[in-house]
């Protein structure tokens, strides 16, 4: 079956498949990129307040003219927003950044596990979700450990859990787990770019084979394993090119040869220590 473009992450809530991704992105240059994306069709826009491109962001919105429900914004609480008073505020200032009365989906950034704030924290997303200032609720970054804990203290799944994943580090116990849950699986780093992937002799013949970029071949790898993606460029034509991963395949011998590419921990961010302001 061939991947959708949107999927049904929470009822009444569709996310698109592909998105831009913002991190160490702002001001002209990305005005300049989201002006671009949003012209040639994307519409999952992907923040955060620890980016501090949210009002960049915003602005590139407002600019396009684009009706508020035919786009999709992510942003995220960070580290010392973390507890019940501070992730209400720390929404309000998002929102005037962004110049929006809600969100799409709001996450928890990262669990921080050693400050043991991230239950009160998504008790307190969960109360936002009610007041309709975001219209799904999930995390990054969090281990099945730290959701087991989410849905054992409040009874609620997040809706999705943005992880670190690409062929060479397929985070595949997260995951796993994720869809056990049923929560969707969204990939930040999609592309490898810690390990150099896009310059694998796998993934390069891959994209021969195909006549593909070798960046295409990875997305499409993605949407294969059910995960939606985030990919981020500042170069228009890589823009377009990570929008066109739909109608074409990859075969099973491709994305097996992809899929042994997994590095296992070597690479990977470890989210139980992680620490991100």
């Amino acid at each position: 079956m061939a991947p959708a473009q949107q999927l049904d992450i929470a009822d009444g809530v569709s996310m698109p498949t592909v998105g831009v991704g913002t991190w160490r992105l702002d001001g002209a240059l990305l005005l300049s990129i989201l002006d671009r994306a949003l012209g040639i069709g994307y519409r999952l826009v992907d923040t955060a307040s620890y980016y501090r491109n949210e009002s960049a962001a915003g602005a590139a919105l407002k600019a396009s003219g684009l009706a508020r429900n035919s786009f999709f914004v992510t942003t995220k609480i960070r580290g010392y927003d973390q507890g019940r008073e501070c992730t209400a505020r720390a929404l309000g200032h998002s929102l005037r950044r962004l110049r929006l009365d809600h969100v799409d989906l709001l996450l928890i950034h990262w669990p921080l596990p050693m400050r043991d704030l991230y239950v009160a924290t998504w008790e307190e997303l969960i109360a936002l979700r009610d007041r309709g200032l975001t219209r799904a609720i999930g995390v990054s970054n969090f281990e099945p450990v730290h959701i087991e804990r989410l849905v054992a203290e409040t009874g609620v799944a997040p809706a999705v859990n943005q992880i670190q994943c690409n062929p060479a580090v397929q985070n595949n116990a997260m995951r796993q787990h994720n869809r056990i849950r049923k929560i969707h699986s969204q990939a930040w780093e999609p592309l490898g770019n810690r390990s150099r992937l896009l310059e694998h002799q796998v993934v390069r013949a891959v994209a021969e084979e195909v006549r593909r970029t070798p960046a295409q071949v990875v997305l499409r790898w993605h949407l294969a394993r059910h995960n939606s993606v985030i990919p981020k460029t500042a170069t228009p034509q890589r823009l377009a090119e990570n929008l066109d991963i739909f109608g074409w395949d990859l075969d099973d011998d491709h994305l097996h040869r992809l899929d042994r590419l997994d590095q296992g921990a070597e690479g990977r961010v470890d989210p139980a220590i992680n620490l991100v302001e």
